[in-house]
């Protein structure tokens, strides 16, 4: 009961320390060295808050102002090659209301501290059939792109600016 208490003070403490960021601004000088000297044992995971042993599911149920939705994230024994990296493949399967909404192949490698480093998704996206519609939102780190954690940063090769996943 002790852990369920402290995770759950946890979490409220997480959401009323969150704000939302109003005036958003690219970070010019943020240049990560994403090298695979640095990056050596690309899929033997460390870090205490993303240990992903391969096949062990994860799933996220809540309530949203959608419906009902549920998440499963499961740690695949394949592994997928960016930038001379070997990063492991996390596959992510959304719900709403029983329906397959998206599901995506996420790639990612710690680097020899132990940062979990993101190099990017392959996503199908599903229509209310269970049809894929389309792969919008898949991405890939490469020519001069650069990852980092999971507050990825990046400058794809036709000048638009991404930092955390918002475009400038």
């Amino acid at each position: 009961m002790n852990r369920i208490s402290f995770i759950a003070t946890l979490f409220a403490l997480v959401m009323c320390t969150c704000k939302k960021e109003t005036n958003r601004v690219f970070d010019s000088t943020y240049q990560p060295d994403v090298t695979p000297s640095k990056l050596t044992s690309s899929t033997n995971l460390t870090n205490p808050y993303f240990l992903m042993p391969t096949g062990k599911k994860y799933i996220y149920e809540f309530q949203s102002a959608d419906g009902l939705e549920r998440v499963e994230k499961k740690r695949l024994p394949a592994t997928k090659t960016i930038m001379g990296i070997v990063c492991i493949v996390v596959d992510v399967k959304e719900w709403l209301n029983g329906k397959i909404i998206e599901e995506t192949h996420d790639w990612y490698a710690p680097d020899n501290d132990g940062n979990v480093w993101y190099f990017g998704e392959v996503v199908d996206n599903y229509n209310a059939f269970g049809n894929i519609t389309n792969h919008a939102g898949s991405w890939e780190a490469r020519c001069g792109w650069s990852t980092t954690r999971f507050n990825y940063a990046r400058q794809c090769c036709c000048g638009k600016k991404i930092q955390g996943g918002i475009l400038f």
